[in-house]
């Protein structure tokens, strides 16, 4: 992890992909008014607002002293389903 926290923001957000799932948890946690300003096909259509949706999920993860890797795999995980809110694994 050092190597990752050595790199500027702009860097990292570079390690952050915004998919459907995502979004929508940045979106919840209102990360940034992007994220309910522009629905997510049009983030993925501009390389400008993906670039934007991922430094605002950067800098809010940072900010909350949390790896923004970990956040972006959380939220994917937690949206489909694979995941509790806690963390924990769904049972099925």
């Amino acid at each position: 992890r050092r190597w990752f926290d050595a790199l500027a923001h702009e860097t990292q957000s570079l390690f952050v992909p915004v998919d459907n799932n995502v979004f929508a948890g940045a979106r919840r946690y209102r990360v940034s008014p992007l994220f309910s300003r522009y629905d997510v096909r049009d983030i993925y259509a501009s390389a400008d607002l993906h670039r934007d949706a991922a430094m605002a999920i950067t800098i809010w993860s940072r900010r909350r002293d949390f790896d923004p890797r970990d956040v972006d795999v959380y939220w994917y995980r937690y949206e489909r389903g694979f995941i509790e809110m806690d963390g924990r694994p769904v049972s099925g």
